[in-house]
């Protein structure tokens, strides 16, 4: 202000002589000598100069202290910065928030400020400012209500549902706790296909799931694809589609792209964002965290509806018939035997509590996001469990996505673990009798087991008995055909060495047997 006085002095004088003048006209003012337009318009031109500069000079040092503030690294982020501090320097600054692990870190009031603020973002979280997606780093927001909407942890996440009730196909209410870990970050779960080969046209009722050992090397199981009849079409499509070499518009996946550094897939995140579910009556969106868990309690209850509760907990080797029926003395089987005893394995298969807990993960995993290969064994041969993955052909380098919307597929969820623990039902007197149930088949198997043990000690003891009378004879024999003396002697000994063999014996017999022998060798010894 000191450097421009001069022209801030002319102006205010020239301004004091037009108002004291105001019935004069300017051009007696400038004749006089009062006004000095030429220089007045001078020093308006100095002062409008000094202004540009000062402005041009405080938008620079703005500029260069600005993006010092935060590691900003691209031109983008320094111009935003920039635009962000010169809104705090006019007193119009909005929120600063700090987003991490899941939730808004701020000071009390932060949220509700008015204005241009920033989020800082965790190199774990996204976040929802209106509704578009952020990943980590910095996020800025302009209008003057404009703040983060949403929170998405990018983290593996785990929920659990405790005492989730459920209906057995008898009626009887079971409760149980389950539990599901999923994300919208790892890499979506990977399944194989085969159609196989019947020698018929394929049809889509011939795709099969190929299950490999946790090495993924060799095959388990190949079981049928319990999945929607519109996701086998659509998986029966492409598959026909890949045989006529149409590719170009197959959705493939490259798992690659998936790794711990690389949380953030704006994609899912939209997805997640945009296609979560409403409520029945209010209206409201799901939470996308919450949703496998309800998923998940749904096909547990569809699951656990269709068996009566005591066949969920026999095994294929408890509760058989009486199938060993003897034929004569070696213990064979009928063939009518037979036939009944595989075919009640093969039902007692299919429903044990260890199948169901598998077949319900496989249900809920493939209900989100997953991707498939598909496979075919060389020259049309049907695939077979211990099959080694190496001698499969896939027929695509990388996985195909399955689109059939699903809630979890349609918010790109994958999940990767899901279990619940021991049924337990609700009524105590149920509780009770299936306790009592288990003891009393324990102590059958007990008796039975023991039973058994005592026949065949019992047939031991008789062979070995039966032996030893044997072999007694012959001795006897033998001995009685030599000479007199000889005879004698060694019948002394042979009584001799079986009255110490008996002799500790607690038996009355084996005690009478004792004295009889000790008898006879006096006899002999005579």
């Amino acid at each position: 202000m000191a450097i421009f006085w001069p022209e801030f002095s002319h102006l205010f004088r020239m301004l004091g002589v037009r108002l004291t003048n105001l019935g004069v006209p300017s051009f007696q003012l400038v004749e006089a000598g009062l006004l000095q337009p030429e220089k007045t318009a001078e020093n308006v031109f100095h002062l409008i100069f000094a202004a540009v500069v000062f402005v041009v000079v405080v938008l620079v040092s703005n500029f260069m202290n600005a993006q010092f503030l935060l590691p900003v690294s691209t031109w983008r982020d320094r111009f935003d910065i920039f635009a962000n501090f010169s809104y705090f320097m006019l007193g119009q600054s909005g929120p600063l928030v700090f987003v991490q692990d899941g939730v808004v870190v701020s000071h009390l009031g932060e949220q509700d400020r008015e204005g241009p603020g920033v989020a800082l973002v965790h190199s774990n979280n996204a976040v929802v400012v209106g509704s578009k997606v952020y990943g980590p780093g910095f996020v800025f927001t302009w209008k003057p209500k404009q703040k983060v909407n949403k929170v998405m942890d990018l983290r593996q996440q785990v929920r659990t549902g405790r005492d989730v009730r459920a209906i057995t196909r008898d009626g009887i209410e079971v409760s149980t706790d389950i539990t599901v870990e999923f994300s919208i970050s790892t890499a979506p779960e990977l399944i194989y296909v085969t159609l196989e080969p019947t020698g018929q046209m394929p049809r889509k009722e011939d795709l099969r799931i190929v299950e490999f050992d946790p090495n993924g090397d060799m095959v388990l199981e190949v079981l049928e694809a319990d999945l929607l009849p519109d996701e086998l079409n659509e998986i029966f499509q492409t598959i026909r589609d890949i045989e006529n070499g149409l590719i170009d518009q197959i959705p493939f996946v490259d798992l690659n792209e998936y790794g711990y550094q690389n949380l953030y897939h704006k994609d899912r995140v939209q997805a997640c964002y945009d296609h979560q579910p409403l409520m029945p009556v209010t209206g409201e969106k799901v939470l996308w965290s919450e949703l496998p868990i309800k998923i998940a309690i749904e096909e547990f209850r569809n699951a656990i509806v269709k068996y009566p509760y005591d066949d969920m907990f026999v095994t294929p080797e408890e509760g058989l018939p009486a199938a060993q029926a003897e034929e004569g003395t070696g213990g064979q089987t009928t063939a009518s035997t037979r036939f009944l005893l595989a075919e009640y394995l093969e039902e007692r298969r299919r429903i044990p509590m260890e199948v169901i807990r598998r077949d319900f993960a496989r249900r809920v995993r493939n209900s989100g996001y997953i991707v498939y290969i598909p496979l075919i064994k060389p020259k049309k041969q049907k695939i077979e469990v211990k099959d080694r993955l190496q001698d499969l052909q896939q027929m695509t380098e990388l996985p195909i996505r399955l689109n059939y919307p699903r809630p979890l597929r349609r918010c790109m969820i994958s999940v990767t673990e899901v279990g619940f623990s021991d049924l337990q039902p609700t009524n105590p007197e149920v509780r009770q009798q299936t306790v009592e149930n288990l003891i009393a088949r324990w102590s059958s198997e007990a008796y039975k087991t023991e039973v058994g043990f005592s026949e065949q000690a019992s047939m031991i003891r008789s062979r070995a008995k039966a032996q030893v009378q044997q072999d007694t004879v012959y001795a006897l024999r033998d001995l009685l055909q030599s000479s007199d003396r000889a005879k004698a002697v060694m019948i002394l000994r042979i009584f001799q060495a079986l009255e110490d063999a008996t002799a500790d014996s607690n038996n009355k017999e084996m005690a009478n047997m004792v004295k009889m022998l000790g008898e006879l060798r006096e006899w002999f010894s005579e």
